[in-house]
């Protein structure tokens, strides 16, 4: 997926207008390209514009025409897996219903089938249709009230029963040992803690470089 951004002066009708101008102009080239290549061009994109929370108001009138559809603002818009609202603020309420909901249909899918499956494959399907999920992204959640981690611990709590054959009322914090697993709330300070570790000795990527220009 690609992505452009662009600043402008919200408050500035002039500055406004030929900063959307730029992006449609960009566009049209980018559909144009597509058609060049046999491609074609969602008639239906989702544009989001970012705002400061002071001056909302100011971005009611963005739109941009893309063929004959056209991208207006939004509050909320799912990009790169995460919903973000218009301030730049992540909308980890949305984000966390949306995990656990997808958590739990994939568990309930897997232990139907929990008597046909060893441990290793079941271990693996957790893995790759519950937990990735919650390891996403998941540096966004440090911090967050307890209350809300306690609904993402609880998804990985029933992973862990499936997997190992665990009644629900055994306490959980053993089984989680046995299998390696870090609590949610730990497993983002974890990611944290490697990201930080990576920028400190110059093995992210530049723009997440401590101390890079």
């Amino acid at each position: 997926m690609r992505q452009f951004y662009l600043s402008f002066k919200p408050k500035d009708d002039v500055i406004q207008t030929e900063a959307l101008t730029r992006i449609q102009n960009c566009l049209i080239k980018i559909k144009v390209w597509m058609h060049q290549s046999m491609l074609k061009l969602n008639t239906k994109p989702r544009g989001h514009a970012f705002y400061i929370k002071h001056n909302p108001q100011f971005m009611d009138k963005v739109s941009v025409q893309v063929g004959n559809g056209r991208i207006t603002s939004t509050i909320c818009v799912r990009n790169l897996g995460v919903m973000l609202e218009s301030n730049m603020t992540p909308r980890l309420r949305t984000q966390g219903a949306s995990i656990c909901r997808s958590g739990y249909a994939q568990l309930r899918s897997i232990g139907r089938i929990r008597r046909y499956l060893s441990n290793d494959a079941t271990k693996s399907l957790v893995y790759g249709l519950v937990i990735s999920g919650l390891d996403y992204c998941n540096a966004l959640i440090h911090g967050l009230p307890d209350a809300m981690i306690n609904k993402l611990q609880r998804v990985q709590n029933t992973a862990a029963c499936i997997v190992t054959r665990t009644a629900r009322h055994n306490h959980i914090t053993p089984v989680l040992n046995k299998l390696h697993w870090l609590p949610v709330k730990y497993r983002a300070q974890f990611k944290l803690l490697v990201h930080t570790h990576k920028a400190l000795h110059d093995r992210s990527p530049v723009y997440a470089t401590i101390g890079s220009t």
